[in-house]
């Protein structure tokens, strides 16, 4: 174990640092997730013992598959800023980012003069410098890309983002052509058509969104991915864009479109029924908080983790309202005191806003008794939870009627614990079979007082096994909520 090691609390308050190169040079044309997945491992570095510092707590913390993780890690090996040195089970090494920028490798100027000149045309307004030369070259034949192409591939970047393009966003989108197979004029051929043929459809997908914007090279990726690999059709898509318009544009439709798709609902029919349902479920979780005086900027917790599994449970709008209000009336002002009551109705089987009522009112008439018994003991205070715990094992356990416990509340006035001495003289009815007014009465004249002396009893040493087959339920009371 270390010797001086930071609390959790320290590295939770504590800073996680990035380059400033990196910032520059390499997130502004790195993948979305490539970019998340670099930052939270710089994170996990500052405490590598910890127990959260694994592939699957990372997977879990940035809602990615795994192979996305090792996707993105793959791809820092290869911009020099990570080294993998262990691939079953996954170990990464974070590299100081300076070192990541190797000295320039020579190419021969006669190899690529033609390519030379032809690129230097594509930026009239600029000299293409030694090193981002090199760069071209270097993509070229790693990648094994064809001059040619990789000139098709810089003109269309260039039509996409004007001459100004930064030539590592270039470069980045060569690299990620050639991992397609991208790689020869025919195929960039293919490439730009496909892209030409969805470009109308994007430019009324950004319109739907609130865009001005016509589409750049990410659009057309993301429409591509919605399309080809997960399945939607166009109807679709724009009915999810709708949903979308000016929140956050196609970031916010990829994230929608994804758990659409994770949902396995493509049609239009499929997600209007299930916004249909999300919206009741929001509508039902503002109308809880409002009914206790709660208010939050977000429900989508409060959906996810109380409201969705009530409603699962066969309780609807009216029934969980009615329970929040019983709930307020009971001065329960949280949403996990509302979750307790529902769980305890759902236990007693009480779902619909009938049954909850015919319940609630059934307590009520309890209570009312109960008050009137305490009223008979000379005791002048509102019903407790434990009076109704008493209640409930005179009346349903033990079976004495009201008038026989009302009577035996007279018996126990000015004693210094009512409700005890009542219980006692329940209890000597019971054990002695007594089941009507005038046995009780005829009996009372022999109870003792409550200062007399107790009778010695026979004590007894109980197995595991009887007690437990005594007390053999789950301490759920049901008799109040």
């Amino acid at each position: 174990m270390s010797f001086c090691r930071f609390t959790n609390e320290y590295l939770i308050d504590n800073y996680t640092f990035i380059d400033n190169l990196f910032i520059s040079e390499y997130l502004p044309y790195a993948p979305e997730n490539a970019v998340r997945v670099y930052v939270f491992g710089l994170f996990l570095c500052s405490n590598p013992i910890s127990r959260d510092n694994s592939l699957d707590s990372m997977s879990a913390s940035l809602n990615l598959p795994i192979d996305d993780i090792v996707n993105s890690f793959e791809y820092w090996a290869e911009q020099g800023l990570v080294t993998i040195t262990s691939k079953a089970p996954l170990e990464v090494r974070y590299l100081p980012v300076k070192t990541s920028i190797a000295p320039p490798k020579k190419f021969k100027p006669e190899k690529y003069s033609d390519f030379n000149v032809a690129l230097q045309q594509l930026f009239p307004t600029r000299m293409i410098t030694p090193n981002e030369y090199n760069e071209y070259y270097n993509v070229i034949e790693s990648r094994h890309i064809q001059p040619e192409a990789m000139l098709m591939i810089i003109q269309y970047c260039v039509n996409l983002k004007g001459v100004d393009i930064r030539f590592p966003y270039i470069i980045a989108v060569a690299k990620d052509w050639a991992n397609s197979g991208i790689k020869t004029c025919a195929d960039v051929e293919e490439k730009l058509k496909e892209y030409e043929s969805t470009s109308d459809s994007i430019k009324t997908i950004l319109a739907t969104l609130g865009k001005k914007n016509t589409g750049d090279l990410e659009d057309r990726e993301y429409y591509l991915k919605w399309t080809k690999s997960w399945g939607f059709d166009f109807a679709s898509i724009l009915f999810a864009a709708k949903q979308c318009k000016n929140k956050g544009g196609m970031k916010k439709l990829d994230s929608l479109l994804d758990k659409y798709y994770k949902l396995n609902l493509y049609t239009i029919k499929e997600m209007e029924e299930y916004k249909a349902h999300r919206d009741t479920l929001y509508s039902i979780a503002k109308d809880v908080s409002k009914t206790i005086g709660l208010y939050y900027e977000s429900y989508d917790y409060i959906v996810e983790s109380y409201i969705s599994p009530w409603v699962q449970r066969g309780f609807d709008k009216d029934s969980i309202v009615t329970v929040a209000q019983y709930c307020f009336r009971r001065n329960i002002r949280t949403i996990e005191g509302v979750n307790h009551a529902i769980n305890k109705f759902y236990k007693l089987g009480l779902v619909s806003v009938d049954s909850i009522n015919r319940y609630i009112d059934h307590l009520l008439e309890n209570d009312n008794i109960i008050a009137r018994i305490l009223e008979k003991a000379g005791c002048a205070r509102t019903v407790l939870s434990a009076d109704r715990d008493y209640y409930n094992t005179w009346s349903t356990i033990w079976g004495f009627s009201d008038e026989m416990i009302e009577y035996a509340a007279t018996l126990a006035v000015n004693t210094s614990l009512p409700l005890s001495y009542i219980n006692k003289v329940l209890s000597r009815w019971n054990s002695e079979k007594i089941t009507t007014l005038e046995e009780a009465k005829k009996s009372s004249q022999n109870v003792k007082s409550e200062t007399q002396t107790q009778k010695d009893y026979i004590t007894r040493n109980y197995s595991n096994e009887e007690l437990d087959a005594f007390f053999n339920d789950d301490g759920f009371d049901t008799t109040e909520i």
